[in-house]
């Protein structure tokens, strides 16, 4: 047999997929805030606008435990708001926060994803908060208060609220805008707070790989076996 039909022999085209993986977006792990308002600007030492880093605060016992999050989250803020923390978020009454409608603080989380995969994320807030994705209202505040507000995202254990959306192909953003409704005077009756905690889905990965086939293998053998007797037949001839 000669060798260039051995070596003709077509391959096979091996497609491998692997798993889709989901990335986490969770509070506490680095993130942006920004916020437009003077009172916020003045406690963090900056003008306005300003924004950073957010900070990681002691929960309010009244406030979900960010322990049983999936992923694991952290209660965050613009600076040390939380429980008993040292500075107090302008609370509902104060000059820059006159009835609790005024936002506090963003907060952005930018990732990419894949046109249509999936993406799930659950809110706490002390005390309320809308959400945006890539620009669209998907849950707006709900400006009422008991320890936080009266639904839809509040900071018990079962005041959260879950966003169930697709992600579209390329850079996607998920903006947070958070109010403070409380009145109290220190932070340990009135702390302030954000916990998210979801995921995205980074979709598959597909490689194409080229591998002859058994029976070409076999045949390649065979075939530079006789070219190899051959050439000894002619050495002797």
């Amino acid at each position: 047999m000669r060798l260039s039909r051995i070596l003709g022999c077509v391959a096979v085209v091996l497609s491998l997929t692997s798993t889709a993986m989901a990335a986490p977006i969770v509070s506490g792990d680095g993130e942006s805030w920004t916020s437009v308002m003077n009172t916020v600007c003045a406690q963090v030492g900056s003008g306005t606008p300003c924004g950073g880093t957010t900070v990681i605060v002691d929960a309010h016992p009244a406030w979900q435990d960010s322990t049983l999050t999936t992923p694991r989250a952290q209660w965050v803020s613009y600076a040390d708001t939380g429980y008993q923390g040292a500075v107090l978020a302008p609370r509902a009454g104060s000059a820059s926060n006159p009835n609790g409608q005024t936002p506090i603080m963003e907060i952005v989380e930018t990732f990419t994803g894949l046109a249509g995969a999936p993406l799930f994320v659950r809110f706490w807030a002390d005390d309320t908060m809308g959400v945006f994705l890539n620009g669209v209202p998907m849950q707006a505040p709900v400006f009422g208060q008991d320890i936080c507000a009266d639904q839809a995202i509040g900071c018990q254990p079962g005041e959260f609220w879950d966003l169930n959306a697709t992600t579209t192909g390329g850079l996607n953003t998920l903006r947070l805008v958070v109010y403070q409704l409380g009145t109290g005077t220190n932070t340990s009756d009135n702390p302030f707070g954000v916990l998210y905690s979801g995921s995205y889905s980074e979709g598959t990965v597909t490689q194409q790989t080229s591998v002859p086939e058994p029976m070409t293998i076999s045949l390649l053998g065979v075939g530079l076996a006789g070219l190899g007797a051959r050439r000894a037949r002619t050495r002797r001839g």
